[in-house]
């Protein structure tokens, strides 16, 4: 977890962790992760704000996934109205496609 924090930074960063663990003698790796460990506790979860439950995540909210067992398992119903209708759009190309074969017939 501390090197892939490691790979993402900005080189200036990463040196001055470099320095700071030469400084403590730790390595750059603990350094990086102290500082995730920082960050994280300066940044709560804003779904906590929002007096929402923290693990839930956005697919918590919606009432097509449910929690069972701990994960949250996609219980298979869509309403009728959330299924766009595309019949219009197709009938519309066989039509462009066919005044554009010059045949004016299916």
């Amino acid at each position: 977890m501390a090197q892939l924090v490691l790979d993402n930074l900005e080189p200036e960063i990463v040196e001055k962790l470099e320095l700071r663990a030469k400084r403590l003698g730790t390595t750059p790796e603990k350094e990086a992760s102290r500082l995730l460990r920082e960050r994280l506790r300066a940044e709560p979860d804003p779904s906590i704000a929002e007096g929402r439950d923290p693990g839930a995540g956005e697919a918590g909210l919606d009432p097509r996934f449910v929690r069972l067992h701990g994960f949250l398992v996609f219980n298979g119903e869509i309403a009728a109205e959330d299924i766009p209708d595309h019949r219009s759009e197709r009938d519309e190309r066989i039509d462009a496609i066919v005044k554009g074969s010059g045949e004016g017939r299916l």
